[in-house]
């Protein structure tokens, strides 16, 4: 055990924000084996009659997402909402013009809302905002709000014939996704031409329902060069838009060529100072044209690992299932990201981790069934937070070997008057001692949950499900000052009332 001073001080007082469910969110693409073979699989034994997988269905129900992006992604830039529309007999199958596979389109619209009305999640459907005549324009975009939302007219027809003669009522709307970057379909050298397309389907979507919400495409500040400040210039579209998003890969690597520990830490750093930075555009932006609310932060992709998308071979499809990728330093990562958007909680209200199954996701499934891998029970154990008060700390412990960043990543959250959650990962190879204050708030009974395993590099698999799995354990602490220990390579959530 570490023998260090180390301390977290829980500042009540010093509220930092309302946390919105939706950084809770899960992605969904129709990329191979996430939408078919994923939620989606046709005359398998482990699917309804409909084609959606019940085994992938009730994990996902445990899991709780409380808003679900789709239908991409890469994949959105040349999509049409009308392969995916109307009876499922009659659409046409095709190949994507973005990941080159050949699909039958049963999975549309409709089959989504199904999806999310089965799981209880939000949905926010994506379209394909694009400078070229393969993307949709805005008056189709327009037809897709009414196909999802309209009481009567074509479209309210269409859908009826899928058979849904009620509104779907999609609220959530992305404008694009990774317009700047030349794997898109119709992308755009600058923030600038792109603010004025987005503008333009804002506009027409409108026209069919004034009560949208959008979220709009922008990127890391520096790359590219000036792009949140060329689109923040356009005043109109300062003031129409709900948030602005941003996309987040670490690029762990695989297991022989991975990052290190410490490394991948540092680089939780670095997400600290980008964030401030995109923010303060946001900030500068919403002043000059005296908006009062401030747009929002959405992360509307994030993974610790990037996907690997090509060539289309079986070897590269199992480097993507591959269980030993995804282990406890995996985990401990996705919570160190967690924390960061708990502690920016008045500034983020959605975050989508890229995607929910398969491919690098939280789930994996396949003719065997479902395994869940470490970074589900992350989610599992953050759901607690939602709709809680984020809170300051201060932390007082020792860095991660030789490097600038704490052995201690620490985000605490306020639930009502009585309840206060610490989410608090112990990065370190060995346990720590750990002194609590939390003044004014006498702690009456107590209780803990872990996430730990033997070793950083312990994964779950088919054979062995429950190695880096969520574990109860006794806390009897009492007062505003105790002392807990932490476990190596650990998460801990201790729930103090």
């Amino acid at each position: 055990m570490i023998e260090h001073e180390s301390s977290i001080l829980i500042k009540l007082n010093e509220p930092i924000g309302k946390i919105n469910p939706f950084v809770l969110g899960q992605f969904i693409e129709h990329f191979p084996r996430q939408v078919y073979g994923g939620i989606y699989e046709e005359e398998s034994p482990h699917s309804d009659l409909n084609g959606f997988r019940l085994d992938v269905e009730k994990a996902l129900k445990d899991l709780e997402p409380p808003i679900l992006r789709w239908p991409g992604g890469n994949y959105t830039s040349g999509y049409h909402w009308k392969w995916g529309a109307g009876p499922k007999n009659e659409r046409v199958a095709r190949k994507n013009p973005v990941w080159d596979e050949f699909e039958s389109h049963h999975f549309g619209t409709t089959e989504f809302i199904e999806h999310c009305r089965r799981i209880g999640t939000e949905p926010m459907i994506c379209v394909g905002v694009g400078g070229s005549d393969e993307n949709p324009t805005p008056e189709e975009a327009a037809a897709w709000v009414r196909y999802c939302n309209a009481v009567n007219g074509p479209e309210a027809e269409l859908r009826a014939k899928a058979g849904y003669s009620e509104p779907l009522n999609v609220k959530w709307w992305g404008l694009g996704n990774e317009v700047w970057g030349s794997w898109q379909i119709g992308y755009y050298r600058n923030g600038r031409d792109y603010g004025k397309d987005a503008l333009k389907f804002i506009k027409a979507m409108k026209r069919s329902d004034s009560s949208l919400k959008f979220v709009a495409v922008g990127a890391n500040p520096g790359w590219p060069p000036r792009w949140n400040i060329q689109l923040l210039s356009n005043d109109d579209l300062v003031r129409e838009i709900d948030a602005l998003n941003w996309h987040h890969y670490l690029q762990i690597g695989d297991p022989e060529e991975r990052i290190s520990h410490v490394n991948a830490s540092l680089g939780l750093r670095k997400i600290d100072r980008t964030l401030r930075v995109l923010i303060k555009e946001i900030e500068n932006a919403c002043k000059r044209v005296g908006r009062d609310d401030v747009i929002k932060v959405a992360i509307t992709e994030w993974n610790e690992y990037g996907w690997i998308h090509s060539p289309w071979t079986t070897d590269i499809n199992d480097r993507n299932k591959a269980p030993e990728q995804y282990d406890l330093a995996h985990a401990l990562y996705t919570a160190g990201f967690l924390n960061i958007i708990l502690r920016k909680a008045a500034y983020i209200s959605i975050a989508n981790y890229s995607p929910v199954i398969n491919t690098r996701g939280l789930i994996y499934a396949d003719e065997r069934g479902v395994l869940l891998r470490s970074t589900y029970f992350v989610f599992q154990m953050y759901k607690l937070c939602t709709g809680g008060l984020s809170i300051s700390t201060q932390i007082e412990c020792p860095n991660l070997e030789d490097s600038n960043a704490l052995v201690l990543d620490v985000a605490a959250v306020k639930v009502g008057d009585n309840k206060v959650y610490l989410f608090v990962v112990n990065r370190a190879l060995e346990d720590l001692a750990c002194q609590i204050k939390i003044p004014d708030f006498a702690v009456r009974s107590s209780s803990g949950t872990i996430l730990t395993s033997e070793s950083l590099k312990s994964y779950n698999s088919f054979e062995n499900p429950n190695v880096v799995i969520p574990r109860e354990f006794k806390l009897n602490v009492s007062g505003e000052e105790f002392k807990v220990s932490f476990p190596k390579h650990s998460l801990s959530v201790l729930l103090l009332e």
